[in-house]
Parts: structure tokens; sequence; C-alpha cells
């Protein structure tokens, strides 16, 4: 695929943590998703992970962040690209949260569960936050600019608030559109 000029797959890895990939049946688990992603080095081949923030729910960020971030700890991804849990109507996970079986994360409880990712991640690559669903996007080099990221994420949070964050998720975010003066 490399001498094919095949560059940049995204691999929708989502997490590092098997009891989410078990929850969200993903199909694998972290130490297949490790070797595949490993595989992928050895050829030389240049690919992008992804992670979905939020995705544990209501007090499992630490957790999915620290697992998410030791599965990438020492691979060589070209970039990592965020985006935020948004509940789609009518999903299983949906379901889940009406029938109070699934707590959604606070907005301010997944920007800090994205700090401590980017406290944790060692990779030498891209972090990436186009996605509707994050209330700031960015596309940095880490580690370079980790903590100033880091501190940014910091400032949102102490600017913005938990009712501003959860408004623009309202408004924005599951609405599928962008925000006035977003890209």
């Amino acid at each position: 695929m490399k001498d094919a000029g095949f560059a940049d797959p995204y691999i929708g890895v989502e997490s590092g943590d098997d009891h989410l990939l078990k929850f969200m049946h993903k199909g694998y688990d972290r130490a297949m998703a490790r070797e595949q992603l490993e595989k992928l080095d050895s050829a030389g081949l240049s690919y992008v992970v992804n992670w979905i923030n939020g995705l544990g729910g209501k007090g499992y960020g630490l957790t999915h962040a620290l697992q998410t971030a030791s599965l990438y700890d020492g691979l060589h991804p070209s970039m990592i690209d965020i985006s935020s849990l948004v509940l789609i109507p009518k999903t299983g996970l949906w379901n889940l949260a009406r029938a109070g079986k699934y707590e959604e994360a606070g907005e301010v409880e997944r920007l800090q569960e994205m700090q401590e990712f980017l406290k944790a991640l060692t990779n030498d690559t891209i972090f990436q936050s186009s996605h509707i669903s994050v209330p700031f996007h960015v596309r940095t080099e880490i580690p370079a600019h980790k903590q100033e990221l880091i501190d940014g994420i910091q400032d949102i949070i102490d600017n913005q608030g938990e009712a501003a964050l959860r408004r623009f998720r309202t408004e924005y975010a599951s609405q599928g559109y962008r925000a006035p003066g977003e890209y």
C-alpha cells in the first residue's frame, strides 16, 4: 500500500479502554488494535487514529483518557483526531441514556478528560480537533505545543463554564452544523 502511494488511512480506534470497546460493540480489543497499528508502523505507512472524548460517560473520563493515551504510547500516528461524543437519537447509547443506564459526561468533565489525555500522550504527532462536537478547533504539533494546548483548554473551562459549553452542544454540535464564525 505504501509503495502504491496510499497514506494516512483513518483508523477509527475511538478508545483504548477494553471496557468501552466491548460496551460499544467495536468487535476488537485494545491488544488487537495495538497489534494492527504496530503493523502499520512496521510497514512505514503513515496513518491517522481517532479518539472519542466523553465516550465513557460521567465519571469515567480519567480512565478512558489514560487507557487510550497508553494504547497510542510508542506508536507513530501522523495525527490523532478527536471528537466528542454526541448522542444520536434512536441509537443504542441514546436509548440507554433515556432509560437512565448511561449518563453523559458534562462539558467541563470532557475538557478535563481531554487535558488528561494530552498530559499522558508521549507521541510526536499532530493533535487535531476540528469536529463540530468539540468547542474549539485546533491542529497543532505535540509535544511541541502540548502545554499551550492544555492551558488553552483550561482557559475555555475557566471562561466559558458548563452552561455556555452545554449550550454550544445543544445548539450546534447535536444539530450537526457549525457555529457562526466557524469554518
